[in-house]
């Protein structure tokens, strides 16, 4: 039925255009005017749906967190932005850095959870929140208040009653930790 309106459409126009040959030009630019604008527009946005719907966006993620130049790589506040959906950073989660060599391959959905598996001395979630533990060994404070450090071969191991209170102070780096993540 479309196809026989269409060729119907199609006759009445070329008929049209033989018996007007000066408008050929006036109908090309109709024609190419309605095909560049809306209707390639539209074209456009169902090219955009059926990509995604084919070819979806990867959420794989891998973090590094470079144990050496003071970390930069592993600042937890900067990897959260990539958390999908958001995640909110509590207890001092989002001045945390992570130290650790071996990178961590997960996916945007899956990132916090893996974070607190893979360092569950430093890391927890609990309900939305990725929640730093300020009574860790793993974790310590940057001076100057300037941030905290989770040591990522510390931070395997976890003790329970570990999370504080957001008012407990967490223990200050030693020279060694300072020196050995580039922070000093």
């Amino acid at each position: 039925m479309f196809k026989a309106a269409l060729r119907r459409s199609f006759e009445f126009v070329s008929e049209k255009l033989r018996e007007h040959p000066k408008s050929t030009n006036f109908v090309c630019f109709v024609v190419g005017a309605l095909l560049s604008g809306p209707i390639g527009d539209l074209g456009s946005a169902i090219w955009t749906v059926a990509r995604e719907q084919m070819f979806p966006r990867s959420t794989a993620l891998v973090l590094d967190f470079n144990a050496v130049g003071g970390c930069r790589q592993g600042n937890l506040a900067a990897i959260g932005k990539s958390f999908d959906p958001a995640i909110q950073l509590e207890q001092g989660a989002e001045m945390l850095v992570v130290c650790d060599t071996q990178s961590l391959r997960t996916t945007k959905a899956l990132a916090p959870r893996d974070l607190s598996i893979r360092f569950p001395g430093c890391l927890v979630v609990q309900g939305e929140s990725l929640v730093m533990l300020r009574k860790s060994e793993a974790v310590c404070s940057l001076p100057g208040d300037k941030g905290f450090v989770c040591d990522g071969a510390k931070g395997g191991k976890r003790a329970p009653g570990e999370i504080g209170d957001p008012a407990d102070r967490v223990s200050p780096c030693s020279a060694d930790i300072l020196r050995q993540f580039g922070f000093s």
